[in-house]
């Protein structure tokens, strides 16, 4: 598949390089959920 037909179709919006940026370091400051386990108390 041409990858201009699959972006032309798929991609309504491409940002600039600042609002990247942005996103990218919105991503990576986000807290990491820690995935909890349930106490055998708890079962």
């Amino acid at each position: 598949m041409d990858s201009r037909l699959f972006v032309s179709k798929y991609q309504l919006y491409l940002p600039n390089r600042e609002e990247l940026r942005r996103e990218i370091e919105n991503v990576l400051a986000a807290p990491v959920p820690v995935p909890t386990t349930p106490s055998p108390q708890q079962k």
